[in-house]
């Protein structure tokens, strides 16, 4: 079993799981922020086992949200270490800043469409660029597919592409012991978010994040597992398929709430993302939105919403 480095993180959702495996290649499974306090920290934690960060050889990035890969440049500049990842992140490390850029316009466009005003889609522009800082470019030395086997202290764990909270994630399962490895895919006590995100077909079109998450949950509660070590927040050792249907049960009830809104007559995303989320803060806009328009494909797949354009706006009404 890996030892779980627990960094700390500039955002709301607090420390984030980085995992390390012992062994030929000491392997560094996520990196957490790019901060001087998370890399003391996570120097800190190597040295109680050890190590140093000169001593990493491999990196393994399970997706390309700043908690978890944006520490990964300062480290293989220290290390020398290699970056593994699925191939859907490889060009956003590769090419950091300019993919982060490249994301704004299509965010932009998106958000009008969708009925949020200038002074917010600026306020999130600032935003996007502020927090660009906490990552850089880093070369990738091989891209996993899923299916792929790693070589992990002794063990052989199987790589799992489980898109929809990114597009991206990968989890890495080891049948033997019955651990799963989940990233953000699945955490104990928060209900992972599938952000609005571009697809990576090069068709420049968005990912229907969460109708791909709700299919990769599904995928993991098939398989045998005792054990889950996520990105955030303590192991899962209860019931995942427990967990996994109650999760199922939660998006379900949001989209049936977000329907019943829509009884009263077609709206944009931003008129549901008041009525839902009455007291949101601005810095939450694009979670919202994400989990809004995420529920709203939900609908859209299930034949119960249509959406229809009016000028550049876009408004969802009942089927």
């Amino acid at each position: 079993m890996p030892h779980v480095l627990a960094l700390p993180t500039p955002f709301p959702v607090g420390p984030v799981n980085v995992y390390l495996f012992e062994g030929d290649e000491l392997t560094l499974v996520d990196t957490g922020t790019q901060t001087s306090r998370t890399m003391e920290s996570l120097r800190q934690q190597l040295a109680t086992r050890g190590f140093q960060v000169c001593d990493i050889r491999r990196i393994i990035v399970t997706h390309t949200h700043l908690d978890h890969c944006g520490l990964t440049a300062q480290i293989v500049a220290e290390s020398g270490a290699r970056v593994f990842t699925h191939r859907n992140n490889a060009e956003w490390l590769t090419e950091f800043p300019q993919t982060w850029a490249a994301d704004a316009p299509f965010l932009d466009r998106l958000a009008l469409q969708n009925g949020i005003p200038s002074a917010l889609r600026d306020a999130l522009s600032g935003l996007g660029n502020n927090l660009a800082r906490y990552c850089q470019a880093v070369p990738v030395a091989g891209v996993l597919e899923e299916g792929d086997q790693l070589a992990l202290n002794g063990a052989t764990w199987r790589v799992l592409h489980t898109p929809g909270h990114s597009g991206g994630l990968v989890c890495l399962y080891q049948p033997e012991q019955q651990c799963l490895l989940s990233s953000d895919h699945l955490l104990k006590t928060i209900s992972s978010n599938p952000f609005v995100e571009l697809s990576t077909n090069g068709n420049r079109e968005r990912r229907r994040s969460l109708v791909e998450y709700l299919a990769s949950l599904r995928r993991i509660a098939e398989l045998p597992v005792r054990l889950i070590l996520p990105g955030h927040g303590e192991p899962i050792t209860d019931d995942h398929r427990a967990l996994i249907a109650q999760r199922l049960q939660s998006y379900q009830a949001r989209a049936d709430q977000i329907a019943q809104i829509l009884v009263g007559g077609a709206q944009t995303a931003y008129q549901l993302i008041g009525a839902v989320f009455p007291n949101l803060k601005p810095a939450d806009t694009l979670l919202a939105f994400s989990e809004v328009i995420g529920h709203l494909d939900l609908l859209g797949e299930q034949g119960r919403v249509i959406p229809q354009s009016r000028g550049e706006l876009i408004y969802y009404r009942l089927n």
